[in-house]
């Protein structure tokens, strides 16, 4: 994405480019359409046909692509020589004799290739007149240079490696999609936009967006959904674009913001350029850098300007849960996987099983969060009203059983200096907002309010109220909890298992009722072993 553009001003003026390029439009946006090109080229190009005509006919520069697939192979390599990227190994170490042998030799012929060329572009040029302009042709050549970037391309990529990756990307599914889509907002956040609640009385090309520090953007001309905004339309709108007044206040579970990469001011419009649609909840909630909520957690405001409102205190503390585990959970990640990148650089030693149970336990809570269906409504504050949000510090909602929380037991609770309420997180402060008028005294209630509740992560049963709940959740996820403890010694076990003897694989005896770590021929000695065993007992 940081390579410039391949699209040409061709790709959005010419009828036909626009029709060949169609097929590799996403709904998705930009960043995925962008995707579908790459990999559309890669497959053109194993297939052995020209790609410089299947670029040309859609409006696509074919250099930007030598680009990106060098800028790739630098990525994958820092990642590789620094031990965080699992599955790098050269696959040319498992190949057989007569593979390598052919290999070698069509490299061989390859830099011959290029060498041969490389001697014909030295040839002496001559002008040549035609239709009374002057071109520089080769005297013996046929003048494609685009040969040259093919060889080189090929010396320095393994094709068939990028066309299995490419397949990969082909059929990706809705779930990869989501995941990817998190990726990227993880390195973009906070560029991000919410559409304007009067965009179903505008036309295509006057729909607005706001930001956090700037109002009513557009849509560059060359996005995807410029093209189709539909596709931005509200989703549980019934088929038609609905009222602006149905808009506010719309309980769905599936709104959307704007991720962009980048912001174009011009001398008449602001544009947001290079954008995808991405799942609001999920989004704000993963990386926002500060959320507030009152005192049952059904209003969250995420870094001051965007609010949801959950139907249930029920729904809003799963919700905040899942998100502190989250998080708590990636930081321990990353904090992992950089501990082992600096260990192994000295011992070449293999990814941690922490690190290993930390990312299917981060892969799998990413997804179940990603796809679930939770109902919210999601509203843009203005910044005269966050003046008006907060208790304030030393008020604590005006509830003396908050006040007792301040103080209860041996913890240490923090409370916010400006915005009160308790911090429980550096970035998440628990019953700093002002309830609605209407639920402002029963809030001094169900704040205090406790409940039978089990912790997933140590398995400990415990009656506690919201705020003890969110704090053990933090707590326990940071440590790991007794289970992923114990996860990790049975991880560590079979990877000492795996290093003694590289065969062996998973193999459940129905027997013994237990996954072994076995080589084939173990698992035969495993076998008759019961069977000796059946025999001797009758």
């Amino acid at each position: 994405m940081s390579v410039q553009s391949p699209f040409t001003n061709r790709a959005y003026t010419d009828s036909e480019a626009m029709t060949a390029r169609k097929p590799l439009e996403s709904d998705h946006g930009d960043p995925f359409t962008l995707l579908n090109a790459f990999d559309e080229w890669i497959q053109v190009k194993a297939q052995g046909q020209g790609t410089r005509k299947w670029s040309k006919r859609r409006g696509l520069e074919e250099q930007r692509f030598y680009e990106m697939t060098k800028l790739k192979r630098q990525f994958g390599d820092l990642l590789r020589d620094h031990h965080l990227l699992d599955g790098g190994e050269p696959t040319q170490r498992y190949l057989s004799s007569d593979q390598r042998r052919a290999q070698h030799g069509e490299r061989k012929r390859l830099a011959q290739l290029r060498r041969d060329k490389m001697r014909e572009r030295k040839r002496r040029k001559v002008l040549t007149l035609e239709d009374e302009e002057y071109k520089i042709s080769d005297e013996e050549g046929d003048g494609k240079e685009g040969d040259i970037k093919d060889l080189e391309f090929r010396l320095s990529n393994d094709l068939n490696q990028l066309q299995e990756t490419s397949n990969k990307s082909r059929s990706f599914t809705l779930r990869d999609v989501n995941l990817v889509k998190i990726i990227l907002c993880s390195g973009l956040y906070p560029q991000v936009a919410i559409a304007d609640d009067c965009n179903t009385y505008k036309r295509d090309s006057e729909q607005a967006f706001h930001t956090k520090n700037k109002p009513f953007l557009l849509l560059h001309p060359t996005s995807t959904f410029a093209a189709n905004p539909d596709v931005l339309m509200p989703k549980d709108a019934g088929g038609k674009r609905p009222a602006p007044s149905d808009l506010k206040g719309l309980m769905s579970s599936k709104h959307e913001l704007l991720a962009y990469v980048s912001l174009l001011e011009t001398n008449n419009k602001p544009y947001i350029v290079n954008t995808m649609r991405v799942p609001a909840l999920q989004t704000i909630t993963l990386f926002s850098n500060c959320i507030d909520s009152n005192s049952d957690c059904t209003r969250l405001l995420c870094d001051g300007w965007l609010e949801l409102k959950f139907p249930d205190p029920e729904t809003a503390e799963k919700v905040v849960t899942s998100v502190l585990t989250l998080r708590s959970t990636w930081f321990a990640l990353l904090k992992v996987r950089l501990q082992d990148t600096f260990q192994g650089i000295d011992e070449e030693r293999r990814v941690s099983p922490r690190a290993k149970q930390l990312e299917r336990m981060l892969a799998s809570k990413l997804t179940e969060f990603l796809t679930s269906e939770i109902l919210y409504a999601l509203r843009r504050v203005l910044p005269a009203e966050t003046q008006r949000a907060y208790v304030g510090p030393g008020k604590a909602g005006g509830s003396a059983v908050m006040q007792d929380m301040l103080t209860k037991g041996d913890k240490v609770v923090k409370e916010h200096p400006v915005k009160g309420g308790v911090q429980v997180t550096d970035y998440f402060t628990y019953n700093c907002l002002l309830d609605e008028a209407s639920a402002e005294i029963w809030g001094q209630f169900t704040q205090g309010m406790q409940r039978h509740w089990t912790c997933p992560g140590c398995g400990v049963a415990m009656v506690v109220s919201v705020l003890e709940r969110l704090q053990h959740q933090t707590a326990c996820s940071a440590e790991g909890g007794e289970g992923l403890k114990a996860s990790e010694a049975a991880e560590e076990k079979k990877e000492k298992e795996k290093e003694l003897n590289p065969h062996r694989k998973p193999y459940y005896c129905e027997e013994c009722q237990e996954t072994l770590s076995l080589t084939t021929t173990e698992i035969l000695k495993h076998r008759k072993s019961h069977i000796a065993g059946t025999s001797g007992t009758t």
